[in-house]
């Protein structure tokens, strides 16, 4: 034997060919692994649909509708930072009374400490300062916006609804012709002056020459308008009626819980056309309760976090992480 031969036959020249692997079918019954520890093996992965693969799926981004309800409001902040972090693509906010005021601290904050920062000042003496006078109101005149103009320009200064970083569009009622509008041009002071008078508090703002107030008791949550604006699912936030009835000591306060009253109960039916409603769990926070900013804006991020899988299926993310 040459030594040619002798290298080629340690080498396994003469060996047979193995035959071609044969892949094993995967189980879906479970298999006990070491340790008597029984476990499911994951399904076989399926042939994607079409030469391409999976079709993609339809993500549009919300329209999300911040209802009224003064302090209670500040959950609403809790529910946009929220969506922000589950990244729920958000496509408008639209805001009434309160809600309107936290979709457009919201929108022009750069980013979510410094809406932290903007909301601390936001007090009651920002809704019930000086400027509202309990002798003009129940003398039948109503009180000035004036100061409530002061504080708002003091916190926006000359932004205007082109500055937010997410398209915004606040409800007001005009009285002009008896009808509800969602504006998005000019001040932002200016128009939330309007936005935030409320009928039973305040004489009405003026809002392009025409005397207008807050929509609140009106039309609170206008899901039929925010699709006239944009095809999109409408994701509705209520903080009016989840904190319950309260109590509320002075007649300015009582008044305003009537209005929101009326609000409640105009807001069910538009309610029920939204693709989904968000009721913050508001319970001991009142309608003037501005100090209890953190717990309002805890429930806020909270009912987020405890629907996101609903969430995610209205917007068109499934069930999965974006």
């Amino acid at each position: 034997m040459t030594a040619a031969l002798a290298l080629s036959g340690c080498a396994g020249a003469h060996k047979k060919p193995l035959p071609p692997t044969v892949p094993v079918p995967r189980t879906e019954e479970p298999v006990t692994m070491p340790g008597g520890i029984e476990e499911t093996p994951p399904p076989a992965a399926t042939k994607a649909p079409g030469p391409y693969g999976p079709v993609p799926t339809q993500v549009t981004p919300a329209t999300v509708i911040l209802g009224p309800g003064m302090a209670r409001g500040l959950a609403h902040v809790g529910v946009l930072q929220a969506l922000e972090d589950q990244g729920v693509p958000v496509g408008m906010v639209i805001g009434v009374e309160s809600g309107g005021l936290m979709a457009a601290l919201y929108g022009v904050s750069r980013n979510k400490n410094d809406v932290d920062w903007n909301l601390q000042r936001i007090k009651e003496d920002f809704f019930f300062g000086e400027g509202l006078s309990l002798s003009k109101i129940f003398g039948g005149a109503g009180a000035s916006t004036e100061h409530l103009f002061q504080k708002l320009s003091q916190l926006f200064g000359r932004q205007t609804f082109a500055s937010t970083r997410i398209p915004i569009r606040l409800g007001v009622y005009s009285e002009l012709d008896n009808h509800f509008e969602l504006i998005g041009k000019g001040r932002l002071a200016g128009a939330l002056r309007v936005v935030l008078a409320d009928r039973t508090i305040y004489t009405a703002g003026e809002w392009f020459g025409a005397p207008s107030w807050s929509s609140g008791a009106v039309t609170p949550f206008p899901v039929d308008e925010a699709r006239k604006i944009r095809q999109a699912p409408v994701i509705a936030v209520d903080v009016a009626a989840s904190g319950g009835e309260e109590s509320v000591d002075g007649e300015a306060k009582e008044k305003y819980g009537r209005s929101m009253a009326r609000s409640i109960a105009a807001g069910q039916t538009a309610l029920k056309s939204a693709d989904l409603v968000l009721t913050p769990d508001l319970q001991g926070v009142g309608y003037f309760d501005f100090e209890k900013r953190g717990k309002a804006v805890y429930a806020g991020r909270a009912v987020v976090e405890s629907r996101i899988a609903e969430i995610r299926q209205v917007v068109g993310q499934g069930g999965g992480t974006p």
